[in-house]
């Protein structure tokens, strides 16, 4: 199995891409007086935790990524599966081939989000004129943003091939919007969970967004364990998986 990535999905990630800056630019209410910085937090980031509980910015956030999960993630776990019987009665090593379709998402949700900021950075922050933005900020979202798809993405990887693909994309729903949506409703109504609402499981990048380093290493190694751990369930389930 092949860890090249074809240019058709790399066409299907750019147009992804694309609709996820336009999506994200009917956030900002007020582009013209909006810093650099928080364009970047808005186009680059995810929704803040004062609007998380907006039922409406979280479906407009969360499209994109829904799309991107059912055209591009989901569809190289399925191929897996789909070939069960010539991949795993030709080979003792069955890890080898998850490892490579695992390979292929974590490059492919990486391309995205260098899309998303390349094109974000033409349509939003370039026609400003003042181009002065922290580069340091753009890489952070950069690998925050990355982490936190490759999450979902491993659970849903996990969907797919021990359920089917309507369960994965109900799924990616719930994943992609439920976290926003608790958060919000926490913050808004318990300030006694204020918290727990910012640190909610895969809510983590919504509020270590351009906050201080400690934050961002803390949340980036948080993500990095918990992907880990995934990735070794479904190696586990994988080994005694049998196409039934």
């Amino acid at each position: 199995m092949s860890i090249k990535i074809k240019k058709q999905i790399v066409f299907k990630i750019f147009i992804i891409a694309v609709l996820n800056v336009v999506f994200s630019g009917y956030l900002l209410t007020d582009l013209n007086s909006s810093k650099n910085d928080n364009i970047i937090q808005s186009i680059f980031g995810s929704i803040s935790v004062e609007c998380s509980s907006n039922i409406i910015l979280v479906m407009v956030k969360a499209i994109p990524m829904i799309v991107f999960f059912s055209w591009i993630v989901n569809k190289y776990i399925s191929e897996l599966k789909d070939n069960f019987i010539y991949i795993f009665l030709r080979t003792s090593n069955r890890e080898n081939c998850l490892q490579k379709t695992v390979i292929k998402t974590f490059l492919s949700i990486f391309i995205y989000e260098f899309f998303v900021i390349t094109t974000g950075l033409i349509i939003f922050i370039a026609p400003r004129g003042n181009r002065e933005i922290s580069v340091d900020n753009v890489c952070i979202l950069l690998v925050v943003n990355t982490l936190q798809m490759f999450m979902i993405a491993l659970i849903s990887n996990m969907l797919v091939l021990f359920k089917s693909e309507v369960v994965a994309n109900l799924g990616n729903i719930i994943l992609t919007t439920t976290p926003l949506i608790v958060v919000g409703v926490l913050y808004e109504e318990r300030l006694s969970f204020t918290n727990f609402a910012k640190w909610f499981p895969l809510n983590l990048g919504n509020y270590t967004f351009l906050n201080s380093m400690k934050e961002n290493v803390t949340s980036i190694l948080a993500m990095l364990i918990i992907s880990c751990g995934l990735y070794f369930i479904t190696v586990h389930k994988l080994k005694k998986y049998e196409l039934l």
